[in-house]
């Protein structure tokens, strides 16, 4: 049983039937533009952090192969539209907290509320906002730590709340798994998962190749080599960054 809640994105497949029927071409340029937002939202993150570094970035990002599959997966453009919205969120969120500007803190929420109705992406780029709040804030006060991560806090709970009381979830799909209804085997899950998404994330090793049982070992051993390399480079580099470029690497 696969039920997902998406209604921002459901809204929008059913906006492009009305105004453009069975021409899927069109549908696909629309899935286009919701990339070009994402890559402008991404843009807009990494221009806060290091500059020397943000336009690389930002082309690996772009030209990643995980991302062939909702630009050019219609019923997939979910994952665009909600973490286009979400890295907005988070943008906004930083702006607030670390530029002071106000209206960030509302329009940030705002973002990820959108995010949320689009699909369960935006969870992950409220994850960083989360991070940001616990281990990079320049704000060391309790409360001023509570300002920023107690209204996710109570956006996440209530989302996660509605989707459950509205009975929408997964049960018993090998691919789809829902924390919540089998918590068991999502954590066994995340024992294959995690090395296959690192695998990929360092090393570009295509994470697709998870659904080829054969090919797991090979994605584990990917990530551990990869992890011990990191941790080299990173022990070294560590000492020479300034205070700012250590608080946005944790």
């Amino acid at each position: 049983e696969i039920t997902f809640w998406r209604p921002l994105s459901s809204a929008l497949l059913r906006l492009d039937h009305q105004l453009f029927g069975r021409t899927a071409l069109l549908y696909h340029l629309h899935s286009l533009l919701w990339f070009a937002a994402l890559i402008a939202a991404c843009a807009l993150l990494y221009r806060r952090f290091d500059r020397s570094v943000a336009v690389p970035a930002l082309l690996i990002f772009a030209i990643d192969e995980c991302q062939a599959f909702p630009v050019g997966w219609i019923a997939n453009r979910h994952a665009l539209v909600s973490l286009a919205a979400g890295l907005l969120g988070l943008w906004l969120h930083l702006k607030w907290r670390e530029d002071g500007w106000l209206p960030g803190f509302p329009l940030s929420l705002a973002a990820f509320v959108a995010g949320l109705l689009a699909g369960e992406t935006a969870l992950s780029a409220m994850a960083y906002a989360f991070a940001y709040e616990v281990l990079g804030v320049r704000r060391t006060g309790v409360r001023a730590r509570l300002a920023g991560v107690l209204p996710m806090a109570l956006l996440a709970l209530g989302y996660l709340a509605a989707y459950r009381f509205m009975g929408y979830g997964t049960h018993g799909s090998g691919t789809y798994l829902d924390p919540f209804a089998e918590p068991w085997a999502y954590l066994a899950g995340l024992l294959t998962r995690i090395p296959a998404y690192l695998s990929g994330a360092l090393l570009a090793f295509p994470t697709g190749l998870w659904l080829q049982p054969e090919m797991r070992p090979w994605q584990g051993a990917l990530c551990a080599g990869a992890l011990v390399c990191l941790a080299v480079l990173f022990r070294r580099r560590w000492v020479a960054l300034s205070d700012d470029a250590k608080r946005t690497v944790r």
